[in-house]
């Protein structure tokens, strides 16, 4: 029951996660100052495939 509950819970997690990467714009802010301003930018593309190798 439990590995049954982690599994739809992981699903779940999933189809968000596509939910919210078709709701990014293609340019998004990687690199923030102290102030909280962006500073750098990068492709969604580039950012998720980043994300991935970590």
């Amino acid at each position: 029951m439990l590995n049954l509950s982690a599994l739809v819970g992981l699903v779940g997690l999933f189809g968000i996660a596509i939910h919210a990467w078709s709701t990014l714009p293609d340019t998004i802010p990687v690199h923030f100052r102290f102030d909280g301003q962006a500073d750098g930018w990068g492709s969604k593309k580039f950012c998720g495939c980043y994300q991935l190798s970590v």
